[in-house]
C-alpha cells in the first residue's frame, strides 16, 4: 500500500502524524513528500497535525502529551 492512499482514505477526518526527522525506520523526507500531496484534502480546521519532533524512532512524553491533546479535541472531551 501507499500511505498516501490511506491519508487520502482517512481524510478529511482529523489525523494527527508524529514524524521524529531520525527515525531509521521511516525516512521524514517521504512523510514530508506524503503530507505536501495529501494536505489538500484535509480540509477542516487542524484535521491534519503534522509533528516533527528531534529524536529517533520514540514517542517522548512531549509527543505523547500532545497526542493526548490531539484526541481530547477530537473527542470533545474538556478537562
Amino acid at each position: 500500500f501507499e500511505f498516501t492512499d490511506v491519508f487520502l482514505a482517512i481524510a478529511p477526518r482529523a489525523v494527527l502524524v508524529s514524524a521524529p526527522i531520525h527515525d531509521a525506520n521511516f525516512d521524514v523526507l517521504g512523510v514530508r513528500e506524503v503530507i505536501e500531496k495529501v494536505k489538500s484534502a484535509f480540509t477542516r480546521p487542524d484535521s491534519l497535525v503534522v509533528t516533527y519532533p528531534d529524536g529517533e524512532h520514540d514517542w517522548p512524553l512531549e509527543s505523547r502529551m500532545a497526542a493526548y491533546a490531539f484526541l481530547e479535541k477530537q473527542l470533545g472531551h474538556k478537562k
